[in-house]
C-alpha cells in the first residue's frame, strides 16, 4: 500500500558523564546537575564531562520527555519545532532554547489571525503594494506544493509560511485598513493556514474555523487553495545580461516576456547593444547580434531561422 519510504534522521541531544575511579563513565541526566562557576557538577560535587551531541538513548540518560515538552508548549510547537530544524532524512540536534523560538511564531501567528473573519469579496482592482502581497501569497502557495508532494521539504515550508507572514505590511492590519487590503491580508492568511494545517494541524483546524466561521469544518480537510499563475509573475524585473561571462548591464524589464512572442524576441535581441540574457543552462555564445539572436531563440523556443534572418546582417560585438 505504500508507493515511498522516507527514512528519518535521529535526533540528536547533549550527553553528560562523570569517572569513576576505574576511569568509567557514568551517565548523568542533565536536569540532575548543577552549574557553579561555568563549571558542571553532580549532586555530589564531582566534576562532570560533555560527551556532545549524541543520539538519545536510554543508556546514555540524554532523552526529552514528549509529555514535558507538550504539557510546557503544545504538541504543535513541537511537532513544528522538529520539521523546521531539520529535514526529516537528516539528524536533528535537539535544543530547548530553539523550541522557544518555535514557540512565539504560533503565538504571534494566532495573534495575527484571532479576531479575523475571511468575508471580504475580491475587490476589483488593487494597488502595488497589494499586488505585491498577493504576488507573494501566490508564490508561496506554489512553491511548497512542491515542496510537499515531490522533496518532502518541510522546514522550507515552514520558512517559506514565516517570510509570507513578514511580508505582510503593518497597515494592513490595521482596524482602518482599506477592503482591498484586508482582501490581500486574507488570502496570506488563508494560505497560511492551509499550508501549515498538516504540521500544527490543531491551532491552525482551530483558527481556520474562526476565520471561516460560515463554512463547514469538513473543508479544512478535504480543500485546497489554487494559486494563480497570472499573480505570481512581477510586473517588472531586473535583467542582467552579460557577454562571454561578463556583465555588460543591467535593466528592468515587463513581466511579460516570460511570454514573449517571435517579434518581440526580434526586436529584445536588435536592441540589447551587443548583449544577451543570461539564463539558467545557457553557454558562452560567439560574437554577433546573430548568435545572440539565436541564444534568445533557443530559450524561448520560438522559430530560429526567422531570428536569424532579422539580424544576419548586424554589427559583432566588441
Amino acid at each position: 500500500p505504500f508507493t515511498k519510504l522516507l527514512t528519518q534522521g535521529m535526533v540528536l541531544a547533549d550527553a553528560f558523564y562523570v569517572l569513576d575511579e576505574a576511569g568509567n563513565k557514568t551517565w548523568l541526566n542533565k536536569d540532575s546537575l548543577d552549574d557553579k562557576n561555568d563549571e558542571l557538577l553532580d549532586n555530589s560535587g564531582n566534576k562532570v564531562f560533555k560527551d556532545g551531541m549524541s543520539k538519545m538513548s536510554k543508556s546514555k540518560l540524554n532523552g526529552v520527555d514528549p509529555k514535558e515538552m507538550i504539557d510546557k508548549y503544545g504538541a504543535d510547537t513541537v511537532r513544528l519545532y522538529m520539521m523546521f530544524t531539520s529535514p526529516p532524512e537528516q539528524t536533528l540536534e535537539w535544543s530547548e532554547n530553539a523550541i522557544e523560538g518555535s514557540y512565539r511564531f504560533i503565538k504571534r501567528f494566532w495573534t495575527l489571525v484571532e479576531g479575523r473573519s475571511n468575508n471580504i469579496e475580491e475587490p476589483s482592482a488593487f494597488n502595488k503594494e497589494e499586488k505585491t502581497l498577493r504576488r507573494k501569497s501566490h508564490q508561496t502557495l506554489k512553491k511548497v506544493l512542491k515542496d510537499y508532494e515531490e522533496r518532502n521539504s518541510f522546514n522550507t515550508i515552514i520558512a517559506a509560511v514565516m517570510e509570507l507572514i513578514n511580508a505582510i505590511p503593518e497597515s494592513f492590519k490595521k482596524e482602518d485598513a482599506s477592503e482591498s487590503q484586508k482582501y490581500c491580508l486574507n488570502e496570506a492568511v488563508e494560505f497560511s493556514l492551509k499550508i501549515l494545517s498538516p504540521i500544527a494541524p490543531h491551532v491552525t483546524l482551530e483558527l481556520w474555523s474562526k476565520f471561516n466561521s460560515s463554512k463547514d469544518k469538513s473543508l479544512f480537510e478535504t480543500s485546497w487553495p489554487e494559486f494563480k499563475e497570472n499573480l505570481i509573475l512581477d510586473d517588472n524585473f531586473e535583467l542582467i545580461i552579460q557577454v562571454n561571462g561578463k556583465v555588460r548591464g543591467r535593466g528592468i524589464a515587463s513581466g511579460y516576456w516570460f511570454n514573449i512572442g517571435e517579434k518581440s524576441a526580434v526586436n529584445l535581441s536588435l536592441n540589447m547593444d551587443g548583449t544577451v540574457i543570461l539564463t539558467e543552462g545557457s553557454t558562452d555564445i560567439g560574437g554577433s547580434r546573430a548568435s545572440i539572436a539565436m541564444q534568445a531563440a533557443e530559450v524561448l523556443g520560438i522559430n530560429a531561422e526567422s531570428l536569424r534572418q532579422a539580424v544576419v546582417d548586424t554589427d559583432s560585438i566588441d
